[in-house]
């Protein structure tokens, strides 16, 4: 098996328990989200919506009682591995250890995912398909 091989099996791996640990993290016992909580993560579900049918896929609906900035990661997470900068990065651990870094990341995620959705487009629409 090559290297490159491997390491993207650790890679998902990595991520797999991303997202268990996200799932341990959310405590659905946690009181209801409030009315802002509630306005940003319809926000956040609007912008994922947008880069997820560029791509031709469905965003990830959010959890019940899932705050935002949960939400905004496993939504960017899906679709890392289009941004060649932040491909191998933990997005749990950045949103975490700095939520102005990971926003920035989220952005150039988004762009990178929506640039090539775009591209699938327009590829697809010049075949005929």
């Amino acid at each position: 098996m090559a290297l490159d091989d491997k390491y993207e099996q650790l890679l998902t791996a990595e991520r797999a328990l991303d997202r268990r640990e996200n799932a341990l993290n959310h405590d659905t016992g946690q009181r209801p989200l409030d009315e802002r909580q509630r306005a940003e993560l319809l926000n956040a579900q609007r912008k994922a919506a947008q880069v997820y049918q560029t791509l031709s896929r469905s965003e990830p609906a959010p959890l019940p009682n899932e705050p935002p900035i949960y939400y905004r990661v496993r939504a960017a997470t899906g679709v890392q591995d289009h941004s060649a900068q932040w491909r191998y990065t933990n997005l749990f651990h950045l949103a975490r250890a700095s939520p102005s870094a990971f926003t920035n990341a989220e952005t150039e995620i988004f762009e990178a995912a929506t640039k090539d959705g775009g591209h699938v487009r327009q590829v697809g629409g010049d075949s005929g398909l």
